[in-house]
């Protein structure tokens, strides 16, 4: 997986994560390389990352998306949507976790109304993102729920 990038901020133009994944295409093509963005709740492809700017060939929104490590392909996670599924496989098991994480991360920090932290791992920042999440959650918690 290569190309990740990820921001601070938390503007829901700004692209939280992408890098290249494999995306299975159909038998006679099989597994292609495709340039894959989360940005702003959605999870969107494109052929590579200099063809981002004609437009993505597919994108799914998060909001109801399930997604699910394969059972024996350790690389891989499928993310769906309804009938709709897309099957991704990254170059290595931690690139599979990061990717994993950021879906699931994103789709939990949405689903409690916290603004979305950056999602990808650099020196020093998840220990940050650990505890910024850690403290959110406790104060929505007592707001939501006050000592009596």
């Amino acid at each position: 997986m290569a190309d990740e990038h990820s921001s601070d901020d938390s503007d829901d133009n700004q692209e939280e994560l992408a890098g290249v994944l494999s995306k299975w295409t159909n038998y006679i093509h099989g597994w292609q390389d495709r340039y894959i963005v989360l940005r702003g709740g959605t999870l969107s492809y494109y052929k590579s990352e200099q063809e981002s700017g004609y437009g993505c060939r597919g994108a799914l929104s998060l909001a109801k998306a399930v997604i699910k490590p394969h059972e024996f392909d350790e690389c891989r996670f499928d993310v769906s949507v309804n009938d709709c599924v897309w099957y991704l496989r990254a170059d290595s098991v931690e690139a599979k976790q990061i990717w994993v994480d950021a879906l699931e991360s994103y789709k939990h920090e949405r689903s409690l109304g916290l603004p979305v932290v950056a999602v990808l791992p650099r020196d020093g920042d998840s220990i940050y993102r650990q505890a910024y999440r850690t403290a959110t959650l406790a104060v929505t918690v007592e707001n939501r729920f006050p000592v009596i």
